[in-house]
């Protein structure tokens, strides 16, 4: 899956105040994004099966407005996909 992080950008009135409904939204979490202008964030949204939105907390309303499924992950970590099969992780 290719993830655009353009969406890590703060977001415009317009948008604010919208209901984005995204499938899934992860907050309070602890998001490492691996992208070095803003390596850490507290919310994911995920839409159709692609993340839609990082940042946080207050950012990701928008996408919980009509969401499916708004997980409160109480500080819980959350890591980018790993395809490493030996191991790397203990490193």
């Amino acid at each position: 899956m290719i993830v655009d992080f353009g969406c890590l950008s703060p977001l415009s009135a317009s948008v604010k105040d919208q209901c984005l409904a995204a499938d899934h939204v992860l907050i309070n979490a602890n998001v490492y994004t691996a992208d070095d202008t803003q390596w850490q964030a507290q919310a994911l949204a995920i839409k159709d099966g692609l993340i839609t939105y990082v940042g946080s907390n207050e950012g990701s309303k928008p996408w919980q407005c009509g969401s499916r499924d708004v997980l409160d992950l109480a500080g819980a970590t959350v890591f980018p996909g790993f395809v490493d099969s030996h191991q790397h992780l203990e490193g």
